[in-house]
């Protein structure tokens, strides 16, 4: 069933007209449920070379997937955070918001896109302004 969604969601991703590279982690994450339950049944049936390999693989999926999760998870806090902060400001008052970090991996959803600025009269500033009901959001 695993596999099948690794390939199902591959097939996805090649049909779609976009595919930014955040996309995939879908996917790999498919395949890296895999490799985790095929190197248990080749710990317990076959020889120690097809198993080093096998840890090998799972090695360098591991620390990929590491790198991209301490990437989001950074990402998720500072967003967190700028969410906190806005929900305990008062109605209509001036807002500071910390800027969010440069994301490190192309798998992070705030690589290229729009937030906060530093100017309160950039436009996306401007816009959770009018959505939260804030006089102004100014980042830092």
């Amino acid at each position: 069933i695993l596999v099948i969604g690794h390939f199902a969601s591959t097939f996805a991703l090649v049909l779609s007209p976009e595919t930014p590279k955040r996309t995939f982690f879908g996917a790999v994450l498919f395949i890296g449920i895999v490799l985790f339950s095929l190197i248990n049944i080749l710990n317990q049936r076959i020889r120690k070379s097809v198993f080093v390999i096998s840890l090998l693989l799972m090695i360098l999926f591991v620390q990929s997937y590491l790198s991209v999760n301490n990437d989001l998870t950074k990402s998720f806090k500072e967003v967190s955070n700028q969410y906190s902060i806005l929900y305990d400001a008062s109605q209509n008052s001036d807002v500071m918001l910390p800027l969010l970090s440069t994301p490190k991996t192309d798998y992070n959803a705030y690589q290229l896109t729009s937030n906060v600025k530093t100017d309160p009269n950039d436009w996306f500033n401007r816009w959770m302004a009018v959505y939260f009901e804030k006089k102004t959001i100014t980042g830092y």
